[in-house]
């Protein structure tokens, strides 16, 4: 990380700057380096998640 460049995101909190990644495709490949799951497996756990959440349930 070189820590000069910031995203500032807005949360329930406050604003906090998240620094940005000198090589973020490398930083991405390295942080999900050990995953087995394919992106849809990803994907359908995080959308089933995301309506568990919400109070909804899914068929499948």
């Amino acid at each position: 990380m070189d820590g000069d460049r910031y995203h500032v995101a807005e949360l329930h909190a406050g604003v906090e700057p998240i620094p940005i990644e000198a090589d973020p495709l490398a930083a991405l490949r390295e942080e999900f380096a050990d995953v087995d799951a394919t992106v849809d497996e990803l994907r359908d756990g995080a959308r089933d998640a995301a309506l568990n959440e919400a109070g909804r349930r899914t068929h499948g």
